[in-house]
């Protein structure tokens, strides 16, 4: 898009709406290199009945992904106090089933936010 829109805060809310669902689980991709290093440390400091077997993680069996694009529509010329601005955003997201590699679902999803911007002053 032209204009910041953060994605990440976008991604980690429609995480948890979907984990909060009760449909869901993830895998904590972000994390992989510490739970690494923590199953690491375990191995070499504690006792065999604290430590978290080494190989029993979960692996992911569809992966979601997407796209965000923006379009934008700007008022004509014409004797204005402010200049309108339309943003037109269409988000895409699919799930993919990672064994087969098929597309399982996808869906799209248009809104808009409008904005004024003063031609004099700020």
């Amino acid at each position: 898009t032209e204009s910041y829109v953060d994605t990440k805060s976008l991604t980690d809310r429609m995480r948890t709406l979907l984990f909060q669902s009760g449909k869901m689980q993830f895998v904590n991709e972000a994390r992989r290199e510490d739970l690494l290093k923590e199953q690491g440390y375990q191995a070499a400091n504690a006792t065999p009945e604290t430590q978290t077997a080494i190989g029993k993680q979960l692996g992911a069996k569809f992966m979601i992904s997407g796209s965000l694009s923006e379009m934008k529509q700007t008022s004509p010329r014409q004797v204005r106090v402010s200049k309108q601005v339309l943003k037109y955003y269409k988000m895409t997201l699919e799930v993919t089933d990672l064994k087969t590699g098929l597309l399982v679902w996808t869906t799209e999803k248009e809104f808009a936010r409008e904005a004024s911007k003063p031609l004099i002053g700020w």
